[in-house]
């Protein structure tokens, strides 16, 4: 499943189906986190992210790429932040 409704910066949660060693089936799973990259096979979600974007927080991100054929359903989050700092 792509991500049709959802576009680069979108804050989104995935559901999708990872592999099992040693298991006889997959697993759901899920992600949450800004989308920062959308392929053609796949997704990038940044579940940990650091404010600004240089190449001095590059090492403190945690990324995960998901193969669309194994996305199950996603949503795309519709809410406003209400932090104590603006961004």
């Amino acid at each position: 499943m792509k991500l049709t409704k959802a576009k680069k910066g979108d804050e989104v949660k995935v559901l999708f189906e990872d592999h099992v060693e040693d298991g006889d089936e997959p697993v759901v799973c899920v992600v949450r986190g800004k989308l920062v990259r959308k392929g053609p096979k796949f997704v990038t979600v940044e579940a940990w992210t650091v404010e600004g974007d240089d190449e001095v927080n590059d090492n403190n991100k945690k990324t995960f790429t998901i193969l669309c054929s194994t996305i199950l359903g996603y949503g795309v989050a519709t809410y406003e932040w209400f932090g104590a700092r603006s961004l």
